[in-house]
């Protein structure tokens, strides 16, 4: 459980400190302070218990991040920051989970399997943003419809493909 947390809490002080860095780099103390608070919010949900709180604390990072893009923040820093943040939310949620649970046979196999998806999760996240980022494709809008609805079939029958292999 000790890992976890500390993984849950390198990832949070992480994405805060890019964006409190980056709020006061464009000049936004105001913003910069107003995550810090966000950050107490978060400390108190966990120390508390409160899944409202850390969640609540998610949103309002994701709409500094939102603003602080609008003010002229760094598109690339803002989208490590954010998956860093999810990143943290997940592993919070993770942590009470397994705290919930009366017995668990193989917890540090469980934490480490969690952690090694949710860093190939966080990864491939990184590495698509930064692919569009860079690469700009010009079609029409039925191309690109056409493009989602391949997609999301292509998603589907993968999830039902990984959900037979599971049973």
């Amino acid at each position: 459980m000790r890992q976890v947390a500390l993984f849950t809490w390198t990832c949070l002080g992480s994405a805060v400190l890019i964006l409190v860095v980056g709020n006061l780099w464009i000049g936004y103390w105001q913003l910069a302070l107003t995550n810090l608070v966000m950050l107490i919010l978060w400390g108190c949900g966990v120390h508390w218990n409160r899944g409202w709180a850390v969640t609540a604390s998610l949103v309002g990072f994701s709409l500094a991040l939102a603003s602080g893009e609008w003010m002229g923040l760094g598109i690339g820093w803002s989208v490590v920051s954010l998956v860093l943040l999810l990143a943290a939310w997940d592993l919070q949620w993770f942590a009470w989970r397994i705290g919930a649970a009366e017995r668990i046979e193989g917890e540090r196999e469980l934490v480490r399997s969690h952690i090694l998806r949710l860093t190939i999760i966080g990864g491939a996240g990184l590495l698509l943003a930064g692919i569009a980022l860079f690469i700009h494709l010009r079609f029409s809008f039925g191309i690109a419809l056409l493009l989602g609805f391949s997609v999301i079939l292509g998603l589907r029958q993968w999830i039902l493909i990984a959900r037979k292999a599971g049973s």
